[in-house]
């Protein structure tokens, strides 16, 4: 049991991103009662780039709607400045169009609110498996 819950626990923290309070304490409550421990709150999409900037994030939960900054925007700057991060968008706009540009943008998984945690999960996982491997694809091929 202890090497799984080591992969549940990145070393490095998910970043929560929704302008929603209670979306954001949501996730982080049903992560943590899942054994994801390590998340960072982040209510202002301004805050982003500082955040990604300032530390290594593991993975993104983001919602689409937001003021200030949208969450495609968001998108946008982590697929091109920080491609090894997975992005999972989380949003009410049930719309195939929103989601098939999210997905070229460079959007690892699409799920709808209200989320069920049981089918965000093994998507938060995958993504982490995801990003573990491109880490040491990264440590390799800088080796060789």
């Amino acid at each position: 049991m202890g090497n799984q819950t080591a992969a549940l626990a990145p070393s490095h923290p998910i970043l929560l991103v929704d302008d929603e309070a209670h979306a954001l304490a949501s996730f982080d409550i049903a992560l943590r009662s899942h054994g994801f421990n390590n998340t960072i709150r982040c209510a202002d999409s301004r805050n982003v780039a500082d955040i990604l900037a300032s530390q290594d994030i593991e993975a993104i939960l983001l919602d689409l709607m937001m003021p200030y900054i949208p969450g495609q925007e968001i998108l946008s700057l982590v697929s091109q400045s920080y491609p090894d991060i997975p992005v999972i968008i989380i949003t009410g706009v049930n719309e195939v169009a929103t989601a098939v540009d999210c997905i070229q943008k460079g959007a690892f998984d699409y799920v709808l609110k209200p989320v069920e945690i049981e089918r965000l999960l093994p998507s938060i996982k995958r993504a982490l498996e995801v990003r573990s491997l491109r880490r040491e694809n990264s440590r390799l091929s800088s080796r060789f």
